[in-house]
């Protein structure tokens, strides 16, 4: 990516605060990985939205 290495931490921090992505300090370096959970969180209350927004629309219709 084209990206500064700050501005990927910025971005990391964030998703970390979040809980999105889980944080692991491994020596020097840092292990990020996606928090299931969370994730899957998101995509009920995306799916809770889309329900309101639009009645009757399966959000499941477009899935192979």
């Amino acid at each position: 990516m084209p990206l500064a290495q700050s501005t990927v931490s910025q971005h990391l921090k964030v998703l970390v605060e979040a809980g999105l992505v889980r944080l692991t300090p491994v020596g020097q370096s840092s292990r990020y990985e996606i928090n299931p959970v969370a994730l899957l969180e998101i995509g009920t209350a995306v799916d809770d939205l889309l329900s309101l927004c639009a009645p009757g629309a399966d959000s499941n219709d477009n899935r192979d």
